[in-house]
């Protein structure tokens, strides 16, 4: 007995001196990457002292460089200037490196809060920071992630406090603001806020809220909303969650929304449409002027503001007859100089644009947009646009059912505040003659390659829309789109190419089903040869400034074996093979408590079909390899 309890305690102390090394180990490893780390953020921060954009660049990821958040926080941290008139009140930036927070996501990927302070000449500083995420690549390091909305509404917010410091009002203010911010102080003895006010046709014109304005609501429940004139007399009864600017759906007129529901008032505070319609849609028609939708029923509203009886119009027959679907371009304050709404702050200096409903509903534009604001002199722009173009894309049918059309959209935003590019994005409108419905829906694409001399820029190599109606409830949409899908060779990455994604009704809304997947389809649909059809672009090499591109028509191995192993990946498989473990690092954590030795029990049906219908065309390839079919 004794000699057992002499091994059993020999024994215990081994294990407590291998579990002692082996923690001892880990922080000596976790001590040396963040000693790496600090060296790449000191390193990173030469540069941006340096104020080299070239060299600062090859510090991001080459997906990420691109981003409105690599573009927009790495001029702010350089200093350069962002008034447009040059004057010199932009913060000064510093990092407190030794003070960052590093976390260890896992073994390659670390998550770093970087403190900064803001500060400008003899006036209080303020304290921000930023998030980075970074990746271990060799023996360094790259930001693949940024995260630094506070950073950047901190910077703005400082500098238009060191303006308000620096600058006399008649340097930041044109005449009429001044005016209307004096009027707006003598408003609020009768209402709780004026938040905003319009000038149109050089008269001012008041939004007041009576209740706690925290921003717009829909639903309204903590406030109301109405306007006065110039006269400072109401014009709208203060009753409403939301009023438009004036004449931006019709000239003249005022739309209203209450509990959901639209309607218009003209400038003489006559309600010249009830508040009651769930859609207004402006048409081009000679006797009518708009659709007015209440549920499921359509009426025309007369060119006298008159309503007809109830009409036999559907959806589809008027959806590609509504004003402004077409190609628009909005610049400057939204609706021009001569109508002009601004924020009642001294330090937001946006003009504001509040869409008409049909516009939203379309989900062609924001409900609040903020524009560049002729007014405002001396100004420190995030987030506001210049210019806001729509285009048509295509219209297409699904060619099996002629009950279901895809109206594509490219929606393509520039922006002020130090970005000298863009933003795209594709939307559709769908509409559904079979239930009598349209319904919208974004669909993810950011495939510019350069700007041409149309303004719209030149779309991605593939670049396709169509809709496929695969049960009355289940539609597949594929749109050209930029992916980024390293291949086993990690010199090759799918870099752009077809975009599958699937949305079904639900309570009678278009709902995109998850899908984290590159090729989408393997998730929802049994495939077939036509799924091995489709446009790619591939890049090749490993410096972001040397890659070579080319496109293919037809999915090769390679891409197979990636779609082979991305099923696996979406259900968290700790891969055995090390390059398919790194290659899917991003969609899982990699601690042994995270990921799975086997997923056969969560496979679906689908993907065990599709399992075996890639490796059979995959054996097949093989074959024809062998036999000299294939070079």
């Amino acid at each position: 007995m004794k000699k057992k309890t002499i091994i059993a305690i020999a024994g215990s102390v081994i294990l407590v001196v291998i579990v002692v090394l082996i923690t001892l180990h880990f922080r000596k490893k976790r001590a040396a990457d963040t000693s790496g780390i600090y060296a790449f953020l000191n390193e990173f921060n030469v540069q941006l002292k340096k104020k080299n954009m070239d060299s600062v660049m090859f510090y991001f990821d080459p997906n990420l460089r691109g981003s409105q958040e690599y573009r927009l926080l790495a001029i702010r941290l350089m200093g350069f200037k962002q008034s447009e008139d040059g004057a010199d009140t932009d913060p000064f930036v510093t990092l407190t490196l030794g003070s960052s927070d590093i976390k260890t996501l896992n073994p390659t990927t670390s998550e770093v809060t970087v403190p900064a302070v803001l500060s400008f000449e003899k006036l209080e500083t303020r304290n921000t920071e930023l998030t980075l995420k970074l990746v271990k690549q060799g023996d360094s390091y790259k930001i693949t992630q940024v995260t630094a909305k506070r950073f950047l509404l901190d910077y703005v917010t400082y500098s238009n406090y060191i303006k308000d410091k620096t600058l006399r009002d008649e340097d930041r203010f044109s005449p009429e603001t001044l005016a209307a911010f004096k009027v707006a102080n003598q408003l609020k003895a009768k209402y709780d806020s004026v938040i905003w006010f319009d000038h149109f046709n050089g008269q001012p014109y008041y939004y007041v809220v009576k209740g706690k304005w925290e921003g717009y609501s829909p639903d309204s429940a903590n406030y109301k909303m109405g306007l006065v004139g110039p006269d400072q007399k109401e014009i709208i009864p203060v009753e409403f969650a939301l009023i438009h600017n004036i004449s931006a759906t019709f000239d003249n007129l005022v739309e209203v929304e209450k509990d959901h529901k639209r309607g218009f008032y003209d400038l003489a505070g006559k309600n010249v449409l009830p508040v009651e319609y769930d859609g207004i849609y402006p048409v081009s028609d000679a006797q009518s002027i708009a659709v007015l939708k209440k549920g499921d029923d359509l009426f025309w509203l007369k060119n006298d503001y008159s309503v007809s009886e109830k009409t036999n119009l559907k959806m589809a027959d008027i959806i590609t007859n509504i004003k402004k679907t077409g190609p628009f371009n909005m610049t400057g304050a939204g609706l021009g100089d001569k109508n002009i709404m601004e924020f009642n702050s001294r330090d937001i200096p946006g003009s504001i644009y509040i869409a008409p409903s049909y516009l939203v509903d379309l989900n062609l534009i924001d409900p609040i947009k903020q524009f560049k604001n002729p007014l405002r002199k001396r100004v420190e722009y995030d987030d506001v646009s210049k210019q806001y173009l729509v285009q048509p894309a295509i219209n297409t049918r699904d060619a099996g059912n002629n009950w279901l059309t895809a109206t594509f959209y490219k929606i393509r935003d520039y922006f002020l505040g130090g970005r000298s590019e863009f933003y795209e994005k594709k939307n559709m409108v769908l509409t559904d003659a079979k239930r009598n419905k349209v319904y919208t829906a974004d669909i993810s694409v950011n495939n510019v390659k350069e700007e041409n001399s149309d303004g719209m820029g030149e779309g991605a190599v593939c670049d396709v829309n169509l809709i496929k109606a695969l049960s009355d409830s289940l539609f597949e949409i594929k749109s050209g789109s930029n992916l980024y899908a390293e291949l086993y060779d990690s010199t090759k990455t799918i870099a752009g190419g077809v975009y599958y994604h699937y949305f079904t009704i639900k309570n009678g809304k278009l709902v995109n089903l998850r899908n984290d997947r590159v090729f989408g389809f393997t998730k929802y649909v049994k495939m077939n040869d036509s799924y091995l059809k489709g446009c790619y672009n591939i890049s090749e090499g490993r410096e972001y400034k040397n890659l070579k591109y080319h496109t293919v028509n037809t999915i090769t191995p390679e891409m197979l074996t990636y779609m082979k192993n991305e099923i696996y990946a979406d259900y968290k498989y700790r891969f055995k093979d090390k390059r398919w473990q790194s290659v899917f690092m991003d969609w899982y954590q990699m601690d042994d408590d995270k990921t799975n030795a086997t997923v056969d029990d969560s496979l679906t049906v689908i993907d065990k079909y599709n399992l075996n219908f890639i490796s059979q065309k995959l054996n097949t390839y093989k074959s024809d390899r062998q036999r000299g079919n294939l070079k």
